[in-house]
């Protein structure tokens, strides 16, 4: 019996059809497994990611009710950016927010919650968060940067 997974899409055709209906659920499960496992060897240890991400249903809906009304763009970038912070923790990164100047390039800066790792003085991976001022759930690859404060 296929499987279907809440909020995982398959855009354009990525992944096969097999893997997603009958590999993906096994693939998934060991992965849940070896979480569980790290976090019970070691009291210490943080919580596993899927019950992280899981913890933050209730700040995201408190999140949505005050962003929702809001009509200032600086209270909502500062409300957008906190629930950033958490999510972001919830996913294992700090939250460090900065603006990047990309290499060669002095003229423009790209606001940052994160980077990571580095190539040659150049960060691997840079995690940004897309603000949309209409609040009309744009696609996040279609806005606009908003430098930092």
């Amino acid at each position: 019996m296929p499987s279907t997974f809440t909020g995982i899409q398959n855009e354009n055709e990525f992944y096969s059809h097999h893997y997603l209906a009958e590999v993906f659920a096994g693939d998934i499960k060991e992965t849940i497994a070896r979480w569980r496992k790290s976090a019970s060897d070691s009291p210490d240890a943080p919580t596993t990611p899927d019950r992280a991400l899981n913890s933050l249903s209730r700040p995201y809906r408190r999140f949505r009710q005050q962003f929702a009304p809001e009509r200032r763009n600086t209270n909502r970038i500062a409300l957008q950016r906190d629930w950033f912070r958490q999510l972001l923790t919830a996913l294992g990164y700090s939250y460090e927010p900065a603006n990047h100047t990309p290499t060669g390039n002095d003229e423009d800066e790209i606001p940052i919650l994160h980077a990571a790792g580095t190539h040659h003085g150049t960060p691997n991976l840079l995690i940004l968060g897309a603000y949309d001022p209409e609040g009309e759930d744009e696609d996040p690859l279609s806005l606009h940067p908003h430098p930092h404060p």
